[in-house]
């Protein structure tokens, strides 16, 4: 278990209630707009080092509120900062980013080089937690050379550390090795007590993977010295985790399970879950080298109850919402049948008056004509409306293909066009053009040629759609390694924007369909988030499955698109051009080819969500 500069986090606060009054009373009693933001953004950093998480997320939106009102960029910034550590701290990762960039605009806005520094090392360590090792490497190199840039020693000791852990968590330990003492001799007289004891730390975990215990066991227990002197809980647990995890290494497995069992304690008591996670995995692995499976199994257990209580949290709300749900449509559904159960009682006692005189034989022969002629008027009426709903999709079908390809030719015309300009450029006058200048037109050539290609492919794949007998090649598709792909192709367009191209697929899920046509649905739905996806934002690919369905979201957090407009969004004619809803049009008609729905939600100035639902074969 590794810790980074932002988990260095532990006071104490007394309750949610005091904190509002406190802060309420402030307002009231020096009427200073100041000291009200100051006090909240203690009180919400002392519940962050509680780890009162909820109580240290209330009081760091108090704060933005505040901050807002006096239009003071760095002071946003801070908040932004303490609600991003939070949802790291709960492990909403996607929020996370969200935030530190929100505050790492906040920051460049006021021009302070040292919180631009620590914002972009705290995105470098999210994106190290997410295994995107390339980014988080970049991230900590842009922050290196601002700390170096405001000539801030100590920041710089702090990112030091933190790529000394990069390295490590890609078993790169001789690299590791020379940051983590980088930290401890080059930066030492600059490095915080924290930083030391976490880069002290750090250095113990190394050598007890390469198996050098002696080194471990003193880096360690340094480490644990300096984070008792601090009272640092989170700190003290942690670091005797990873000293017990050292002895098993050892095989000596009483004093491994005596140093774990004693940090497993202490992050039950500050309700730390991911240390308690580790402290299991720790304690379930050294019992089943001892061969005590039993014992092992129960700390198994223990860790899978607690990671799906994690599980149950985030979703027991969805639950109860659909609950509410189904218990109304019950009702309703009670209502209709009593209705009718009373109705078919009325007509039975109709009926049995009714056969007690001769009449009921002249009304039945009147009915009987009168259905009869009631049937043919019916199915005549029928037929011609099945026949005007026909003749009205045909001219729907053949206005939609002339629309289409009006569009598309349109589309296609402007990138062959530049296509023919450019190359008759560099054809007539090579020897005028700069290196630069054949650079830059060879990527728009390759940009144009890309262009034509998604179009034409897009034409021709909706083309063959069209064919009377076509039917789509069903096969099993892994939709993890699926995502990738799609991920991969919309890869450069989210970098060009600096935006996060997230992906959420929990374990392996199959799902039988036509791999092209869901290939073109969700190149175009992710496209189109990227494209109105501001810099720095966020898009995700989530994957999920609940009973036999598996629903595929496509989640940005741009501006939004009108409540006006949702309705019509998937109709011909709401389309432009391929840059305004052509994808989207393609979109929701390839996934009814695959017998699929899709689904569309959205908030002006949060972002806007589109679902596609298949149902598990």
């Amino acid at each position: 278990m590794t810790c980074t500069t932002i988990q260095i986090l532990h006071f104490w606060l007394k309750s949610r209630k005091a904190n509002y009054m406190f802060a309420f009373l402030l307002l009231c009693v020096t009427g200073s707009a100041q000291q009200p933001f100051d006090s909240l953004l203690a009180k919400a950093k002392e519940s962050l080092f509680a780890n009162d998480y909820p109580k240290s997320m209330d009081l760091y939106n108090l704060s933005l509120k505040e901050a807002q009102r006096l239009n003071d960029g760095f002071k946003i910034g801070n908040s932004y900062i303490g609600i991003g550590i939070n949802f790291e701290k709960t492990g909403d990762y996607e929020n996370t980013l969200i935030h530190y960039f929100k505050a790492l605009t906040a920051y460049e806005s006021v021009g302070n080089i040292k919180k631009e520094a620590g914002t972009l090392k705290n995105i470098g360590n999210t994106y190290r937690t997410l295994k995107s090792y390339d980014k988080a490497l970049s991230f900590f190199q842009l922050a290196s050379k601002k700390y170096e840039e405001a000539k801030d020693s100590t920041g710089l000791s702090s990112a030091t550390n933190d790529l000394g852990i990069l390295y490590m968590d890609q078993e790169k330990y001789d690299t590791a090795i020379r940051y983590f003492t980088t930290v401890i001799t080059t930066y030492n007289q600059y490095a915080t007590i924290q930083v030391s004891a976490y880069a002290l730390n750090n250095l113990g975990i190394v050598y007890a993977k390469q198996g050098n215990f002696s080194n471990s066991q003193k880096y360690l227990t340094a480490s644990l010295q300096a984070m008792q002197s601090m009272n640092n809980n989170y700190g003290v647990a942690l670091v005797l985790s990873n000293i017990g995890d050292s002895y098993n290494r050892q095989k000596n497995y009483k004093e491994g399970l005596s140093y774990t069992k004693q940090g497993l304690a202490i992050a039950q008591k500050i309700q730390s879950k991911n240390l308690i996670a580790d402290s299991y995995q720790i304690i379930a692995t050294a019992y089943s080298q001892m061969g005590e499976y039993e014992q092992s199994n129960d700390y198994l257990n223990k860790l899978l109850d607690l990671r799906d209580t994690i599980f149950k949290e985030e979703t027991a709300k969805s639950y109860a919402e659909m609950e509410t749900r189904y218990q109304n449509e019950k009702k309703k559904k009670e209502i209709i049948l009593l209705k009718k159960d009373n109705a078919i009682k009325d007509l039975d006692i109709t009926n049995q008056r009714r056969t007690r005189t001769f009449l009921l034989i002249t009304l039945v022969f009147i009915l009987a004509i009168a259905i009869v002629i009631y049937r043919s008027y019916s199915a005549k009426k029928r037929l011609n409306t099945s026949l005007g709903v026909l003749n009205e999709k045909l001219n729907e079908a053949n206005q939609s293909k002339t629309k289409l390809l009006s569009i598309i030719t349109h589309d296609l015309r402007t990138p062959v066009s530049s296509l023919f300009n450019f190359l008759q450029l560099q054809k007539s006058a090579p020897g005028k053009l700069s290196a630069e200048q054949q650079e830059k037109f060879n990527l728009q050539i390759n940009n144009a040629a890309d262009n034509v290609l998604s179009s034409m492919e897009d034409l021709l794949v909706w083309s063959k759609s069209q064919m009377e007998k076509f039917e789509p090649v069903i096969e099993p598709v892994e939709l993890s390694e699926f995502c990738n792909e799609i991920i991969n192709m919309n890869m450069t367009a989210a970098a060009n924007k600096n935006i996060a191209l997230l992906k959420d697929c929990p374990g392996k899920i199959i799902l039988s369909t036509d791999p092209n046509f869901l290939k073109i649905s969700l190149r175009n739905l992710v496209g189109n988030a990227i494209k109105f996806t501001p810099t720095y934002g966020t898009v995700q690919l989530i994957v999920g499955k609940q009973n036999d369905k598996i629903t595929l979201t496509i989640k940005d957090n741009g501006d939004g698109i009108p409540q006006e407009h949702l309705a019509s969004i998937f109709t011909w004619n709401s389309i432009r051009s391929d840059s305004s809803g052509l994808g989207l049009r393609l979109a929701k008609e390839f996934t009814e080819k695959l017998n699929g729905t899709i689904g569309v939600k959205s908030i002006v100035g949060e972002g806007t969500e589109f679902a596609l639902t298949f149902y598990a074969t």
